[in-house]
């Protein structure tokens, strides 16, 4: 049986800012649908791509402050 290998969220995220789109796509389709479904019974539909727009932009800025003690979904 082969190995599938998961690549860290955290990791991605870093080689994401480095210029790795690739790795920014898949750590958007990891966390697309949650973030979608947070926002989905809390702000009306126009508002909800916004919002996860500047969810996953935040996570671009806020990168360099990311030490690893949390998961990275929280």
């Amino acid at each position: 049986m082969a190995e599938s290998r998961v690549v860290d969220d955290v990791a991605l995220l870093e080689a994401r800012c480095r210029g790795d789109r690739a790795a920014g796509a898949e750590l958007f389709e990891r966390h697309y649908p949650s973030v979608a479904r947070f926002f989905h019974n809390k702000v009306d539909e126009a508002a909800q791509e916004d919002l996860i727009h500047e969810t996953f932009l935040a996570c671009l800025v806020g990168a360099a402050r990311l030490r690893g003690q949390s998961r990275f979904r929280t």
